[in-house]
């Protein structure tokens, strides 16, 4: 019997690392990418014509890119000056003033970069005349046009057909378009796309929304024509994304109420029928080509880059008006940013880029990256393009943060992307050991009392909804863009959304509770509103909760969202007025998103139901 036991024993120690070798999932290799996919590089560090004539060698001996996106600057009275959303200004810029960019493309003799566009933007800014240290010496002032203004818009056009005509000459593939509303230099706010804005501030009178519709769509189709009758083959890339954003975004800029086309209420509802246009406007024939951009910033996994094709591409293509051009004549792209964990809670800009190892405060560590654009490049239909805002490729390059900056990516990250092509094992799994940046263990506890005192003079305290909760923690934010069930309207009311939850407290960080990662997270209850609160001002007050410092959560009360804002917090309690969804005398579904980009997260205070006094 000795010897049995001890030839068991030793038969145990041998096998031990065989058994959990094999207990370990399998590794599931996914193929090479091939040459047909190309890698672009945008960012802050976006050169302009000059610099790339004069650095083109030695950035293609560095970097594997396929291509670069260039910002063309525009030379007047011997002065140059960075072009973005001046074209789109009804001032009408002449071949002379933008030839230069020509000649400095083909100086730079390209080799490695093939795939080579120019930044276009619909926010008008004005011209602005740096001396060599970067100080303003002057500005030309520039405005939009007015879009019911032929003679206006005839010049807006007229500038794209001039920027068509440099990139055809210069071998450029085209535009990467800039569609996002930004504030300008000058002060000024440019929505082109929000009806609301331009109804609020504009001092004549504005058309209703559906001749604003009708009007947009007309002037895409008029600047798409005639652009590609000068480059009949172009290629645009609206990193924007396509007409799925303007509808995720209803209710964005006004209320959604009972007689208004829904996009009158999206920050970017004009756009949707603008790119309608622009589909339209492509003549039989044409090779030309836009890109839905897919800015799949902080995705890792393949599963995620699928999730965009199946849900949100497909959904642009459904409310596209025109889906025969749609078809013909629209792609899909994807962005990774390699930097961008940093915005998330350093919206100033302020955030750090680290260059040594652990990595832990960038968005991805270099093998996070690597196959981050391994998986874009394998889903996406010809371009990946990586953006960074600290991370700096091109050095030196004249353009906003990277200006004076010396390079600071460093071999590790080089490493990156000369490997992301090759094969990859599709069962990765990030690195999230800089998850929490301080252990929760080691903060303060808190006293619910303490917290909510301040507050009893103006509010009543009715109940604690449960501790308890669904939760999901969406790593790869595929419900914004949605997976499955995930992200369809009304998906927060269906029981099957969230019926694989797992379960967690809401009185302590989810760090706590064996929940390590960074990223979106989702909260899910049903509680209570007693039938004696009806035609009361009634709340949901959260002592503790994480706030994303700009977009703060998203709080879904009966399938109707509200924003928790850190402006909104009376006495450091987030306060959210449910008043209009809240449904007394029966079950009510609320379903939070957080936002966690380092440190613990959570909703770690009992959440309370209140009324006003």
């Amino acid at each position: 019997m000795y010897y049995r036991c001890l030839t068991l024993l030793v038969s145990m120690i041998v096998l031990a690392p065989v058994l959990a070798k094999a207990a370990e999932p399998a590794t599931v290799m996914g193929p090479a990418v091939g040459a047909d996919k190309k890698l672009i590089k945008w960012g802050a560090d976006t050169p302009v014509s000059s610099w790339l004539r004069d650095n083109a060698a030695a950035m293609e001996a560095m970097w594997p890119f396929d291509g670069v996106v260039i910002r063309g600057d525009i030379a007047i009275g011997g002065r140059r000056a960075p072009q973005h959303g001046q074209l789109f200004a009804k001032y009408k810029f002449t071949y002379d003033q933008l030839k230069h960019i020509v000649d400095d493309v083909k100086a730079a003799k390209l080799q490695r970069f093939t795939d080579n566009f120019m930044t276009m933007s619909q926010s008008v800014d004005d011209m602005v005349f740096k001396d060599e240290s970067g100080k303003e010496m002057d500005r030309m002032v520039l405005e939009p046009p007015d879009w019911f203004d032929d003679d206006e818009f005839a010049i807006t056009v007229a500038n794209w057909v001039l920027a068509a005509r440099i990139c055809r000459e210069a071998g450029l593939k085209g535009f990467m378009l800039d569609f996002e509303l930004w504030a300008t230099t000058n002060g000024k706010y440019p929505r082109a796309w929000d009806y609301t804005f331009n109804k609020k501030h504009n001092s004549g009178v504005v058309p209703s929304f559906d001749a604003c519709y009708k009007k947009w769509r007309q002037r895409g189709r008029e600047l798409m024509a005639a652009v590609c009758a000068e480059y009949p083959d172009i290629t645009m890339i609206n990193y924007h994304g396509s007409h799925d954003g303007p509808w995720q975004r209803v209710g964005t800029a006004a209320p959604v109420t009972d007689g208004v086309h829904p996009l009158s209420t999206s920050d970017y509802g004009l756009f949707a029928p603008f790119l309608d246009g622009m589909l339209e406007g492509i003549p039989d024939g044409s090779k030309a080509l836009i890109f839905d951009g897919g800015p799949m910033y902080h995705a890792t996994y393949r599963s995620r880059f699928k999730s965009y094709r199946e849900h949100t591409y497909a959904r642009s293509r459904k409310l596209c008006e025109v889906p025969g051009e749609f078809d013909d004549h629209m792609r899909l792209a994807f962005a990774t940013w390699i930097d961008g964990r940093g915005w998330r809670t350093n919206p100033d800009w302020s955030w750090p880029w680290q260059t040594q190892p652990p990595y832990h405060d960038n968005q991805f560590t270099p093998a996070e990256n690597e196959h981050s654009l391994y998986c874009a490049l394998l889903e996406a239909d010809k371009y990946v393009w990586l953006w960074t805002e600290r991370a700096v490729f091109f050095p030196k390059c004249g353009f906003a943060m990277a200006a004076d900056s010396p390079i600071t990516v460093n071999e590790d990250y080089r490493q990156a992307l000369l490997n992301c092509r090759k094969p990859h094992a599709l069962n990765f799994k990030r690195d999230d050991r800089g998850a929490s940046a301080d252990p929760p263990s080691t903060l303060p506890r808190y006293d619910e009392q303490q917290a909510l005192t301040p507050l009893k003079d103006k509010y009543e305290y009715i109940a604690s909804l449960p501790v308890t909760w669904r939760f999901w923690a969406d790593d790869e934010n595929i419900s914004t863009f949605g997976g499955g069930s995930i992200g369809k309207p009304g998906w927060q009311l269906d029981g099957q959304s969230y019926s694989n939850w797992r379960t967690i407290r809401t009185d302590d960080y989810f760090e706590n509770q064996g929940v390590q990662f960074n990223g979106h997270a989702w909260y899910h209850t049903e509680f209570d509103i007693p039938a004696s609160l009806a035609g009361k001002k009634i709340s949901l007050h959260f002592p503790g909760i994480t706030l994303h410092p700009v977009v703060g959560s998203q709080i879904h009360v009966n399938g109707k969202l509200h924003w928790g804002l850190l402006a909104q917090k009376e006495h450091d309690v987030l306060v959210v007025d449910i008043t209009e969804a809240a449904t007394p005398g029966s079950k009510n579904v609320v379903v939070i998103k957080i936002f966690n980009y380092g440190g613990p997260g959570g909703i770690y205070r009992s959440v309370k139901l209140a009324v006003r006094r």
